[in-house]
């Protein structure tokens, strides 16, 4: 769809087809016309999950690096010839959990510190060819629909703490749940969960 000079097109970042055929499609709308280049490509996909680690399973944890992480690399190679032949940027959205690595956001920081590491690495290779890239760190934002899970997600996790949970079985049961924490062990880890 084209509505003077801007064009959009639907493209499903976990599908590699999909990213070519975009890759595709925009060099097509781009092809002998120097007065519309191609000045940046945003990659700005994304979800967060809210969990320890010992209650994340596997899968959740690959979901997470499957959008975050290998989607940005997806489409950093399918619009790189394009971006190099304008010598434009790339703009990748980071987060700050990826410095300040807050419990409970376990995947999340680690997939957003992978973004940083691709980020910088990636922008001196790619310098000699006058191509940018850029990492945007959004900070954190108070919404009603996070603070109630961030809650949620601690008191799960101090829960099993609680019951000297060693982990979750696939139902989200703590494993092992046979030494309770004592009073000395509660005074620590309370505060933690109430500041957060």
């Amino acid at each position: 769809m084209a509505h003077g000079a801007v064009h959009a097109a639907v493209m499903d970042v976990l599908s590699q087809e999909s990213i070519e055929r975009c890759a595709l499609h925009v060099e097509s709308v781009l092809e002998g016309d120097t007065s519309k280049p191609l000045i940046g490509v945003v990659n700005n996909a994304g979800f967060c999950i809210i969990s320890s680690m010992e209650m994340t399973s596997d899968e959740d944890v690959r979901r997470v690096f499957e959008l975050d992480f290998w989607a940005y690399i997806a489409v950093i190679r399918a619009f790189l010839p394009l971006i190099k032949q304008n010598k434009r940027r790339f703009i990748n959205v980071g987060s700050y959990a990826g410095f300040v690595n807050p419990p409970i956001w376990v995947a999340y920081s680690a997939v957003k510190a992978a973004i940083e590491g691709l980020t910088r690495a990636r922008r001196f290779e790619l310098m000699p060819f006058g191509v940018g890239m850029t990492t945007v760190r959004p900070g954190w934002t108070r919404t009603g629909g996070v603070g109630p899970k961030i809650r949620n997600a601690w008191d799960k996790y101090f829960d099993g703490v609680e019951q000297g949970a060693i982990g979750v079985d696939t139902l989200g049961n703590a494993i092992n749940p046979t030494k309770p924490i004592d009073a000395a062990e509660a005074r620590i880890y309370r505060p933690m969960v109430d500041k957060w």
